[in-house]
């Protein structure tokens, strides 16, 4: 299983990079799945639109969806979100927040 993160990155200091990172590491550890985040494929100062083209396409790859916080006050990650319910409505994708994975995963006895 592949997870895609989406969550806000524009105005935000180091582009969101840590708390994308500390997602994937704990989605990762809790799950056991590949995750992958933008910052693994979009080089720094790549324009919005083409950021946009990129993340959208890795996005359609994955099999889940994980949203970080805050994603609703970010324009591309709700563009990101439209397209993952598409995904999720075709069974194509689960589509959840991070804290909603992590709370899913199994427990270690």
């Amino acid at each position: 299983m592949k997870i895609y993160v989406i969550g806000p990155v524009s105005n935000i200091e180091n582009d969101n990079r840590p708390a994308f990172e500390q997602a994937a590491r704990e989605l990762h550890e809790a799950l056991g799945c590949e995750v992958e985040i933008p910052h693994d494929t979009i080089k720094p100062g790549t324009g919005w639109e083409e950021a946009m083209h990129q993340s959208l396409s890795r996005l359609a790859k994955a099999d889940g969806v994980a949203m970080l916080d805050g994603w609703t006050s970010s324009r591309g990650a709700c563009l990101e979100f439209q397209v993952a319910e598409i995904l999720r409505h075709y069974g194509l994708a689960e589509v959840r927040t991070v804290k909603e994975w992590l709370d899913g995963a199994p427990k270690a006895a």
